[in-house]
């Protein structure tokens, strides 16, 4: 088995925001980081692997999708019957600091 790894840069400012949301935001935070590094920074799904590594349930899965969008630190793409697409959206640190 390969190690498995978080590719960066990562925004510590975009991090740090999903930090503050409730609930498993930010081990959702880092399951999309983790898998935009390993492809497609500009869009991607979410795994059933990346959620089971990172302890991430159904309900927590959704609940933080919805945190992370609302925070706008995501955009998201849903289709009936499928996982959805998820965009980063960058963080301006100007606005945060």
């Amino acid at each position: 088995n390969k190690p498995l790894f978080l590719k960066g840069p990562i925004s510590m400012d975009w991090i740090s925001e999903a930090a503050k949301l409730p609930g498993k935001a930010l081990h959702l935070a880092v399951a999309i980081q983790w898998l935009a590094g390993m492809g497609s920074p500009t869009k991607l799904k979410i795994t059933a692997k990346a959620l089971e590594l990172l302890g991430v349930s159904k309900d927590a899965y959704r609940d933080g999708l919805r945190r992370l969008e609302e925070a706008e630190l995501i955009s998201v793409e849903r289709r009936v019957g499928q996982f959805p697409w998820v965009s980063i959206n960058p963080k301006d640190s100007k606005k945060i600091l």
